[in-house]
């Protein structure tokens, strides 16, 4: 197969260079990219105009395609090395389209964004890989392994967690009572106290954050703020913060006092971590 992509090849091996050096305990891996179709674009009647990207995969990654337009409805093809189309975007029409699969061979992949014979515009393209263990957490991990497993997961916005089909359970630290992927922000936020004794909550918001003080590196910077007013509630909280290229990853531990609340779905008090990347 022809190598007709657009890219510049020398993107491509810093991304494979990337993936190729990735020592985390979770490799995950995440990216995002602008990209137009032109007149000048290459056309296929079998596929229609398109972009086409060449990507390194390994055998058994979980991989993650996304591209958005408001300006035509896009699609996504996935090609074997041996250049047969392994799967494709369902649906027609819209504003987005997704791929998710898990990666049978190792070689160079390719992976098309198209439109129809007229289409043209601006897109937005987003891909991510994740190494087979980087996946699902083991049993009975200790704190620091889901917080790690967390903290790696928000570079990829949590999309390998929240799918559907592989039916992924969010991991909880103790005393949780919920955990969910916010989808505003794509943050994981979970509930560690929510009762009516402050010196609890004080307890488990201190405690919790030596745990997480004792898991995380020297680059990560701490910061504490005092309580402040919130809409109709007051909060303290602590952020840990590191940022890594064009990325800040972000731990929150915030504690709630709602007694002054009229109208709340918790109790006087609650403790809640939530973790993303910005």
């Amino acid at each position: 197969m022809k190598n007709i992509f657009k890219m510049l090849i020398a993107f491509l091996v810093l991304i494979n260079v990337s993936i190729s050096a990735q020592t985390d305990e979770y490799p995950v891996e995440y990216y995002e990219m602008t990209g137009e179709l032109t007149s000048r674009d290459l056309f296929k009647n079998e596929f229609g105009r398109y972009d086409g990207f060449e990507l390194p995969l390994s055998k058994d990654e979980n991989a993650y395609f996304f591209v958005y337009s408001t300006e035509f409805s896009p699609s996504l093809i996935l090609v074997s090395p041996e250049g047969t189309v392994f799967q494709q975007s369902s649906g027609q029409g819209g504003e987005f389209a997704t791929i998710r699969t898990s990666i049978p061979q190792s070689g160079n992949w390719y992976v098309y964004v198209v439109g129809n014979a007229e289409d043209k515009g601006l897109y937005y393209f987003h891909y991510g890989f994740a190494g087979k263990d980087a996946i699902k957490l083991k049993n009975n991990s200790d704190f620091c392994s889901k917080l790690n497993y967390l903290i790696a997961h928000s570079k990829a916005h949590f999309v390998f967690l929240e799918n559907p089909d592989l039916k992924i359970e969010l991991p909880q630290f103790e005393n949780s009572t919920d955990a969910t992927i916010n989808g505003d922000d794509a943050s994981y936020n979970t509930v560690i106290y929510d009762g009516t004794s402050f010196n609890r909550a004080i307890k488990i918001f201190t405690d919790f954050n030596k745990e997480v003080k004792s898991c995380l590196g020297d680059d990560w910077t701490t910061q504490f703020n005092d309580f402040v007013d919130v809409g109709d509630h007051r909060e303290q909280s602590i952020e840990y913060t590191i940022k890594n290229d064009d990325q800040t990853k972000k731990i929150q531990l915030i504690l709630a006092d709602f007694r002054k609340t009229s109208e709340r779905f918790f109790n006087d008090f609650a403790v809640v971590v939530v973790i993303n990347s910005i």
